[in-house]
């Protein structure tokens, strides 16, 4: 008896809403990322390639208006997932980089840029920080933002001067304010070159952070800036600075 058609068993891809992809209510990159990585590696390429054409079709039809809506919605949909999450590894980045990573290339195409800022506090504990350092590099840079945080800057300055990481709580304070000013030159090279970013200060001061070079250029054209205060958890909001028009 044949079996039937890969390509006929496999799941509808074509979800009802783009933003369906990456719900952090319905944890949606967790649920998807384990359902793919649970089929055969020849099968695994075939579901990325059908979320790559899904997501395309769903960003071809958007306006441009919303279209900047679904980039902010969906990083910070990353973020409340990753913040949520005890998992990781490359099944959800492989994940991210089919379908948020199509979205904002498309965007770019389109002359559509994400900056998206996250303002919060983090206890200065190695189980407290395990996601600014280990994480969210990840799952960002999968997605096609790059991301900047400036306490993971300190890291890799701490490690470029061949220190132990071990240490990296105790020489903190000495390497922040470098951190910061690598950080803020980061965001503006991604602005030179119309890149997308994630940009996370995660310290333990409630004073608010100023993402200089961020707000500098928050309503240029094409530019959406998201920035989050608050915690990442249901009911929560953020500030969102659209392109100016008219003048």
């Amino acid at each position: 008896m044949e079996s039937g058609n890969p390509i006929d068993n496999m799941k509808n891809w074509f979800l009802p809403k783009i933003t369906d992809y990456w719900d952090w209510t319905q944890e949606s990159i967790k649920n998807f990322s384990l359902e793919i990585m649970a089929v055969s590696p020849k099968d695994r390429m075939q579901q990325y390639s059908a979320i790559r054409e899904a997501v395309k079709e769903h960003v071809r039809v958007l306006p441009d208006r919303t279209l900047l809506d679904v980039m902010y919605v969906a990083a910070d949909d990353i973020f409340k997932e990753g913040n949520r999450t005890t998992m990781g590894g490359s099944a959800f980045q492989m994940y991210l980089e089919a379908s948020a990573g199509t979205l904002y290339s498309l965007a770019r195409e389109r002359g559509c840029y994400l900056h998206y800022l996250v303002d919060n506090m983090y206890e200065q504990t190695p189980d407290g920080m395990r996601r600014p350092l280990e994480l969210y590099g990840g799952w960002f840079s999968a997605t096609g933002l790059v991301y900047i945080c400036p306490q993971h800057l300190a890291l890799s300055l701490m490690q470029a001067d061949q220190h132990d990481p071990g240490q990296y709580f105790a020489l903190l304070p000495k390497y922040i304010e470098e951190a910061i000013a690598v950080a803020e030159q980061a965001a503006d090279q991604c602005h030179a070159e119309f890149m997308h970013y994630a940009f996370l200060n995660a310290d333990c001061s409630p004073d608010p952070f100023p993402f200089k070079s961020s707000m500098s250029v928050a309503g240029f054209p094409g530019v959406v800036t998201a920035l989050r205060t608050e915690a990442p958890v249901a009911g929560s909001s953020i500030s969102v600075y659209y392109p100016q028009t008219g003048g």
